[in-house]
């Protein structure tokens, strides 16, 4: 993280490619997400997504929506993660870019259930029907979704889908 900060002035100059900007912020917010540095994660997330909106590009911007859920997360702040993930679930879907769908909803869910929110099931069986996933990322899917259908207290549901995952994932 603090070797990444030494990039900041580098990659801000003027000039710079606004892809490999975007790029630098969204790695810098991870970065800052892993160390524990949230604010710091939050501002680089919110550089990225500006940046992504006066490109266009709704699958980078529906990207640093995630990230800043994911630090909200990680900060226990799951309302406003619920926020942002629900956001960025809306611009992956307007991408159109199917894997991003996919990955934003499987995180929606899991701040869902972190919620205790019974609508996480929803979320991962919407995931779950998105065509042509690949086979290990339905397993994993299907593995979430055991786990919150468990959560439930939905038993049987929940060893039939982690059944059906370990029978993808194997």
């Amino acid at each position: 993280y603090n070797f990444l900060l030494y990039g900041r002035d580098l990659v801000n100059a003027e000039g710079a490619d606004p892809r490999l900007v975007f790029g630098f912020h969204r790695l810098l917010g991870q970065a800052a997400r892993l160390a524990r540095h949230f604010d710091d994660a939050r501002r680089a997330y919110v550089v990225a997504y500006e940046i992504a909106m006066k490109t266009n590009d709704l699958n980078a911007g529906s990207g640093a929506l995630e990230g800043l859920g994911l630090v909200d997360m990680a900060d226990e702040r799951l309302d406003k993660a619920d926020e942002w993930l629900g956001a960025a679930v809306v611009l992956a879907r307007r991408s159109g870019d199917a894997n991003g769908v996919w990955a934003t909803l499987q995180n929606h869910a899991m701040v869902r259930s972190q919620r205790a929110d019974a609508s996480a099931v929803e979320l991962y069986e919407e995931a779950l029907a998105i065509p042509g996933i690949p086979p290990g990322q339905r397993g994993i899917a299907l593995d979430n979704l055991g786990t919150e259908l468990l959560r439930q207290g939905r038993l049987d549901e929940a060893v039939a889908k982690t059944q059906e995952a370990v029978t993808l994932l194997h």
